[in-house]
């Protein structure tokens, strides 16, 4: 399972941004694949619930140590294209 933001630099702008969900299933969860979607909208349907921004505190904690993490082990990126991807990510989509 794995969910987010778009990784390529079309999905999301400085306004706007597109989540997905993607899932690999086993046989037995392709078989079973209507309440697998049914299970992954529930959750959606119960974050939506919360009052704005009312999550439990320990999401945004978990979240900012990947952040964290992700910046501090970053693999460096050749300098222009470093620049490329953050111009497009500041195009309105």
């Amino acid at each position: 399972l794995t969910a987010g933001a778009g990784g390529d630099n079309f999905s999301h702008s400085s306004n706007s941004m597109i989540f997905t969900v993607e899932i690999d299933l086993t046989d037995k969860g392709v078989s079973n694949w209507t309440q697998v979607a049914r299970t992954v909208f529930q959750y959606l349907e119960m974050l939506r619930q919360y009052p704005r921004g009312g999550l439990p505190a320990y999401l945004h904690e978990e979240r900012k140590q990947i952040a964290q993490m992700s910046f501090q082990f970053m693999q460096e990126k050749d300098p222009s294209d470093l620049v490329i991807d953050l111009s497009e990510r500041m195009l309105p989509i």
